[in-house]
């Protein structure tokens, strides 16, 4: 046989294991349930925290000082001494409180369609919102679709689906029935109210570009035949013919200026703007025909294209020219090495032979070597 659990009088409090004691000893800091749960978490009792520690809470006391509270940083682990209940938001122009005072959120969170306050607040008391196909009725109450605008059904419960729909011959009815002037339509500008007038438009240009012949694309004129295909289909590429003022740079097909010729400044890709344009008196000329400074003439570095400014120069001073007309180090003049690369830093070099005596260093004799 199954014994029932004893039930307690309304001024008595049920342990665990079903005693009854009186309500007045549950949570007053001595056990008088058998298994002691008159003062442990099931029967809920208040913590009273020592003098100097703050209750969070969870219940639990921790040691923080006034200026502690509401200072921006977490003391409790649940951080109830940060809540906006009790401080307020850090931003009161910019965030929202949510209902539960635990959590704050910017003001553009407000009935965004997303739930950001964890208690879901900030979606609560928003007006209706439609969606891009929907319509909203007069009443703001209700969304129907906008197909069903003007077609002679009330949709809407206040039936304002169905007012305002004739347009004149000479204008254009927006999808949300408003009527505007037909040449307003695909300007460029926003007419109706839905934006519908500037729906399935065909694409415009501006007077600075290009409309590549798709007609879905639009690219800079500056780069009308350039010599690169820019438009999709390459049609900013095609029949480009250079105007009278102009020169077509041969690499790539690209058309510049006339006065853009032997002007220093190389337009074409490869350079051939400033090819066979006659140099300057304070300038050499390249044997591929490019001018450089006179100074960068055997200067040892390669300044031309083709390397011509470098070729044929005369040593200086402190060199000594090779039979093949290189230039090495003076230095290298009889040092036993080939620094020329015809030998002839070493050809008619003379060898001193030495010996060593108890008088000192003598020489005796130089020989030629051939």
């Amino acid at each position: 046989m199954v014994e029932e659990e004893p039930i307690c009088e309304s001024n008595e409090y049920r342990c665990v294991d079903g005693t009854c004691i009186d309500e007045r000893r549950k949570c007053d800091g001595h056990f008088d349930c058998p298994d002691k749960t008159d003062e442990t978490d099931e029967a809920d009792c208040p913590v009273y925290c020592p003098e100097g520690l703050h209750q969070c809470e969870n219940k639990k006391c921790v040691e923080i000082s006034i200026d502690q509270l509401c200072d921006g940083i977490w003391h409790c682990e649940d951080g109830s001494d940060e809540y906006p209940e009790r401080c307020g938001c850090t931003n009161r122009l910019t965030e929202m409180k949510c209902s539960d005072g635990k959590q704050c959120v910017g003001n553009h969170l407000k009935c965004d369609g997303n739930v950001d306050c964890k208690d879901g607040s900030d979606e609560h008391d928003c007006p209706l919102r439609c969606r891009s196909d929907e319509y909203m009725c007069a009443s703001q109450t209700q969304c129907v679709n906008r197909r069903v605008k003007c077609d002679d059904y009330e949709d809407c419960l206040d039936g304002s689906d169905e007012q305002g729909c004739a347009c004149d011959s000479n204008e254009y009815r927006c999808i949300d029935g408003t009527c505007i002037d037909e040449r307003r339509k695909c300007d460029g500008h926003f007419d109706c109210p839905d934006r519908t007038d500037e729906a399935d438009c065909p694409l415009r240009c501006t007077s600075e570009q290009f409309m590549c012949a798709s007609q879905t694309e639009c690219v800079s004129s500056s780069v009308k035949c350039d010599g690169y295909e820019d438009c999709l289909d390459g049609s900013d590429e095609q029949d480009c013919v250079c105007r009278d003022d102009e020169y077509r740079c041969e690499a790539d097909n690209h058309c510049i200026l006339l006065s853009s010729l032997c002007n220093r400044v190389r337009d074409c890709s490869d350079g051939a703007d400033e090819i066979g344009c006659p140099c300057h008196d304070d300038e050499f000329e390249c044997l591929s025909g490019v001018c450089i400074l006179a100074s960068q003439r055997c200067d040892q570095r390669q300044d031309c294209p083709d390397g011509s400014d470098e070729q044929s120069c005369p040593c200086r001073d402190d060199q000594f020219t090779c039979g093949d007309g290189h230039c090495v180090s003076s230095r290298s003049r009889c040092d036993q090495r080939r620094d020329c690369e015809d030998g002839s830093d070493e050809a008619n070099c003379r060898e001193y032979f030495f010996t060593i005596s108890a008088f000192g260093l003598a020489v005796l004799g130089p020989c030629l070597r051939q």
